[in-house]
């Protein structure tokens, strides 16, 4: 009894995995629940002792994962622990349920377009990696530029600028079969997106296996240009987000996280806007200020320097 109660929560989940998975009504479930406890559960609330855990604990946590997760989400989070909490009570390290007395999070009715935490990022990068690395590549550049899809596979290792740090926006594949073709990019206009320090390796590889002077970044196997449509039946996208409590993410939903990203590492709208391609500061977000900073300065923030 003293040993199990002086665990936490992140060591009794490996401890009893197997009674609480026990009985879930089928695989895709427990892929669910096991997606919850990974990137939201553990991360929140992996440090406090099973014993220790109250309502008030709950709260908190919901609230944080409120911040980057729709109510669905939330919700299917908090089953999840719901379910670890009756073990718990089973086994008399809980007196009662705190997920029960625990508000639930009120639903918002403001649509949210849906991002990634920094660590399910990292995750759905790895995960993309292991079926190929390509797909890992393509996911990590998206989620650190922010390109739209057709932007993204129109690239170009010329449009890489090393020495600035920026990738050059200047066409996108649009249309679908026999009509598919380059175009200009939705907004008409050419413009430069962050390459962060962490992509440049990335970049570096896909230049070094094509070659500098190549018609396409991104190849398939057979040399040509790659389709999205096929990344996202090859890559096993859909089936990843949905394991990781996402059912409702899109590949174009990274580039929402890049955007979030920007905003939340004090990005000036006037930057943000720019970098995304955006008509106006409202598209933006309309409830941040709206103070430029330059590319360069820009830059040193999104990659932490001070």
């Amino acid at each position: 009894m003293s040993e199990r109660a002086n665990l936490r929560l992140r060591d009794y989940v490996d401890v009893f995995a197997d009674e609480i998975f026990y009985g879930l009504r089928s695989t895709q479930t427990e892929a669910n629940y096991r997606g919850h406890i990974k990137l939201r559960i553990i991360p929140a609330l992996g440090h406090v002792k099973i014993q220790s855990l109250r309502a008030s604990d709950v709260e908190r946590a919901q609230m944080k994962w409120g911040e980057l997760a729709s109510h669905t989400v939330v919700m299917g989070t908090r089953n999840c622990l719901s379910r670890i909490c009756r073990l718990a009570v089973k086994q008399e390290l809980l007196e009662s349920n705190p997920v029960v007395k625990a508000s639930r999070p009120p639903v918002v009715l403001e649509q949210k377009r849906p991002t990634l935490s920094q660590q399910e990022a990292s995750y759905l990068i790895a995960a993309l990696r292991k079926k190929n690395v390509l797909f890992g590549d393509l996911a990590e550049v998206a989620l650190g530029t922010g390109v739209r899809a057709g932007e993204l596979l129109a690239l170009r290792p010329s449009d890489c600028n090393f020495d600035d740090e920026s990738i050059h926006v200047q066409r996108a594949w649009s249309g679908t079969g026999s009509n598919r073709c380059l175009s200009p990019t939705k907004s008409t206009k050419d413009r430069f997106v962050p390459m962060p320090q962490s992509l440049i390796p990335v970049l570096r590889r896909r230049i070094e296996l094509v070659g500098v002077r190549a018609d396409m970044l991104w190849v398939g196997p057979r040399g040509g240009s790659l389709r999205h449509s096929n990344v996202l039946s090859r890559s096993g996208f859909k089936g990843i987000v949905r394991d990781m409590g996402h059912p409702d993410f899109r590949w174009h939903d990274l580039r929402a996280t890049a955007i979030a990203t920007w905003i939340r590492s004090g990005i000036s709208l006037a930057q943000v806007r720019d970098w995304a391609g955006h008509s106006s500061l409202t598209v933006t977000d309309r409830y941040a200020r709206s103070a430029r900073t330059d590319h360069e300065a820009s830059m040193k923030k999104l990659n932490g320097i001070r």
